[in-house]
């Protein structure tokens, strides 16, 4: 005897269908298979009655819950929607205001890239002057500690005997300039001619092109020969001072872009300071005030070139921007 599902189909209050399985007794033909009679009937039986459920109720029902075997299975009844046609994409126009608005962003990103970084040179520049006046202050100032104090009037060149040392065309009349003698170590002076302590040291202006431009600019030079030729002059009693030209191999270039360089002596007297006279009794003074005033080298291609327009300190193109740095050194006295 063979036992068969015969599916028996109910609707429940909540119009859910549910299957029952009731066993039914089938014959088997001579060959073991049982006929098809019975199987045809079950199945027109479970067509009529869902076709009849389904008339009955709407394609809205809620899901479905049926057996087939021993798995139960839950069926969603879903209903298909078409999306409306104009929501399958991005229309043309706002392409366009997508694409204009990023071109603006980009633009507004590029000018602001473009304002850093030339802000960011001019900084570099400007710094880079007012450090090499920095340094020139330091550095005038440590030869003038050192100064070695005589009582002879030719080993301390001020003002006016300073600058009628200097060539003509390098702008002799153009601020402060100073010539001496100081006592420098061995490490600070030219390897092969160290031999003494004794080294010339001059500070002064002149308005010369520099190794990094052609176009003339002042600049801040230092007068300097080591002890050996020193030596070699006083001990002939003549050649102090000599060859100072801005190109010359004795000087060296200090600090570029200096539109100020001032120096103001004083002697110490009943306890107070009054201005430096040189004399025989004061051959040298006790303080000297130094001054350099700079300005940056994209200030400085704004400018005429000639002294007048670098010296003129009321100009608006160099009032905004230029920076002085001031010191004071005091010096020993002669022996």
């Amino acid at each position: 005897m063979q036992v068969t599902k015969n599916s028996v189909f109910s609707t429940s209050r909540r119009g859910r269908i549910s299957e029952s399985c009731t066993p039914v007794r089938r014959r088997t033909s001579g060959f073991g298979v049982p006929p098809l009679g019975g199987a045809f009937c079950a199945v027109d039986s479970l067509a009529s009655r869902l076709k009849a459920e389904l008339q009955t109720r709407s394609l809205k029902a809620e899901p479905v819950f049926a057996t087939f075997g021993d798995a139960p299975s839950r069926h969603a009844a879903a209903k298909i929607t078409p999306a409306p046609a104009g929501n399958s994409g991005f229309t043309l126009f706002e392409l366009l205001v997508a694409m204009v608005t990023m071109a603006f962003l980009l633009l507004l990103l590029l000018n602001m890239v473009d304002v850093a970084t030339r802000l960011w040179r001019t900084n570099e520049t400007r710094a880079e002057a007012y450090r090499e006046a920095r340094a020139a202050i330091g550095v005038i100032s440590r030869d003038l500690r050192n100064l070695a104090a005589t009582t002879n009037r030719a080993h301390f060149l001020w003002r006016s005997e300073a600058l009628a040392q200097l060539a003509s065309t390098d702008g002799a009349s153009t601020g402060s300039a100073v010539f001496f003698l100081s006592r420098l170590p061995p490490t600070a002076q030219d390897p092969a001619s160290n031999r003494s302590e004794i080294c010339q040291v001059g500070y002064f202006l002149a308005f010369r092109g520099t190794p990094a431009s052609t176009n003339p600019s002042l600049n801040l030079y230092r007068y300097f020969r080591s002890s050996d030729p020193t030596f070699d002059a006083l001990a002939s009693g003549s050649g102090l001072f000599a060859d100072t030209a801005a190109e010359a191999d004795a000087t060296e270039l200090l600090a570029r872009h200096v539109t100020g360089f001032s120096l103001q002596a004083f002697t110490a007297t009943n306890g107070s300071l009054v201005d430096f006279t040189p004399s025989d009794a004061t051959p040298t003074p006790d303080l000297i005030g130094i001054e350099i005033s700079a300005i940056s080298q994209e200030t400085a291609a704004k400018l005429a070139p000639e002294v007048a327009s670098w010296t003129n300190t009321n100009s608006p193109v160099i009032a905004p921007v230029v920076q002085t740095f001031t010191t004071h050194a005091r010096l020993p006295r002669p022996l």
